[in-house]
């Protein structure tokens, strides 16, 4: 908000009372929140042709240096169809992943990763199906909306 336009709102919010005042600001601030948060996933998310190539690149080259896995190959699924963006944090996507290594099963699990710069994705947090289905650690750091659709995938097959 530039400094004319705040002030045009003060000037506004100062000659009205009580619960106009307070509308008036509630309203006035929940846009402010709304075009920041718009703001923040605009400057990092991907754009739509390139996301899931870099998505992609991003998480092999994740299990094959972070979790040891030569070769790895990552299927996944987003869980959460918007990316969650809180205050000026990165926006944060919630995955289920599959990974394998030359045709064999090498796991599955939940990992958060936060879009970075449009170009690329950090991986903050992976949790094997295993850690998942015996810690509650594990789980909680997921936001419980998620929880239910996590514990299910994780569950070990028939």
């Amino acid at each position: 908000m530039t400094i004319r336009k705040a002030a045009l709102f003060l000037i506004a919010a100062l000659g009205t009372t009580g619960s106009a005042l307070s509308q008036t600001w509630e309203a006035e601030a929940a846009r402010m929140i709304a075009q920041n948060r718009k703001s923040h996933i605009d400057a990092n998310v991907p754009p739509k042709d390139a996301f899931e190539a870099i998505l992609q690149r991003d998480l092999e080259n994740y299990f094959r240096t972070e979790e040891g896995i030569a070769d790895a190959d990552v299927a996944f699924t987003i869980l959460n169809e918007r990316p969650a963006q809180i205050g000026v944090a990165l926006p944060k996507y919630y995955l289920w992943v599959r990974i394998s290594a030359h045709g064999a099963d090498k796991g599955a699990g939940a990992v958060i990763v936060a879009a970075v710069d449009r170009k690329a994705f950090d991986i903050l947090y992976y949790a094997p199906a295993t850690a998942l289905r015996s810690s509650n650690e594990a789980i909680s750091r997921f936001p419980e909306g998620l929880v239910p659709e996590i514990r299910r995938r994780a569950a070990p097959a028939d």
